[in-house]
């Protein structure tokens, strides 16, 4: 297996980098070889003692990325290969949607991101940004709290395994903002309502004054993978703004679910409203449009919004 050699500005001196830098190279040998290696043929090609590379190479074995299959034998485990395969979903997914989330963000001028679902979170894997005097400063790659978000709560609110799925999400019901669901029993009405509805909207939750709205993606098994969201700062995508959308939204989200060989399994209500209660006094979605308009005409530096949807 050929390497590039990639100078990286990190202390090596450090001691924890140290330890890792060690473990990578027990991990490379020990996959390089072939597909079975020993304690002495690891330690010969690593140049480490066998005393290091046995103590390393029990970590590995821990974390499932080695797997022991003989005496004294190594070979690749099973979580090497699970990651490969997210990685490789994952750029799948974010390949097959692009055409997709390019016309949503063409019919709603908003930011337009694709989350996966990966463990007990959700990570961006695709972001268009919209066409607005502002930028939003999320970033392929975020994590993003399924309790707070609309992409995990259209996640969660679809998922077939909810309860036991919900029993690991609630233990950890963390407060981002004052509008954050932190009670396992109004995360069920809300998602109850989520999935009544179709589609989940983030009112202010994760991010102070910014609003996002999300709908599901299915795989070819029917499992909802992820989701589709529309960001904007919450004086820019009022509530009634949301419910107006999320038709376009959940049609675009299902035809990503259809060129991934996916259905749903039920059909969604896009006309179904967001019937929480809600602060009053808010700024109108076109008094805000015109207030967003009038700063941009008048040269003022666009503001940067930060979503967590």
């Amino acid at each position: 297996m050929e390497r590039q050699s990639i100078e990286w500005n990190y202390d090596y001196k450090a001691p924890n980098v140290h330890v890792l830098d060690r473990g990578i190279q027990v991990l490379e040998a020990t996959l390089e070889g072939g597909p079975e290696a020993t304690l002495a043929e690891v330690a010969a090609r690593t140049k480490l003692p066998k005393s290091t590379v046995h103590r390393l190479l029990a970590a590995w074995v821990r974390h499932g990325y080695v797997a022991m299959v003989g005496l004294g034998r190594y070979a690749v485990g099973p979580q090497v290969l699970a990651t490969a395969a997210l990685i490789s979903d994952s750029q799948d997914v974010a390949r097959i949607a692009r055409p997709y989330l390019l016309q949503l963000h063409q019919q709603t001028d908003h930011t337009i991101h694709l989350g996966l679902l990966v463990g007990n979170e959700a990570i961006y894997v695709d972001k268009i940004e919209g066409n607005r005097p502002y930028r939003m400063s999320s970033a392929i790659g975020l994590r993003l709290p399924l309790h707070a978000t609309a992409i995990g709560k259209a996640i969660l609110a679809h998922d077939p395994h909810i309860e036991r799925d919900l029993s690991i999400v609630t233990t950890a019901l963390v407060e981002k903002t004052a509008r954050t669901i932190t009670t396992p029993s109004a995360l069920r009405r809300e998602l109850a309502a989520t999935h009544a509805r179709g589609w989940s909207l983030d009112d202010e939750e994760n991010e102070v004054g910014i609003r996002c709205v999300a709908a599901p993606i299915f795989s070819y098994r029917r499992d909802v993978i992820g989701a589709i969201s529309i960001s904007a700062p919450a004086f820019d995508l009022t509530v009634a703004g949301a419910e107006e959308v999320a038709p376009t939204l959940i049609a675009a989200a299902d035809a990503v679910t259809n060129a991934l060989g996916g259905s749903r399994s039920r059909l969604a209500n896009p006309s179904s409203r967001v019937t929480r209660p809600r602060p009053t006094g808010r700024q109108g979605k076109g008094q805000a449009g015109s207030s967003l308009r009038n700063a941009s005409a008048r040269g003022k530096t666009p503001q940067r919004a930060t979503p967590r949807d």
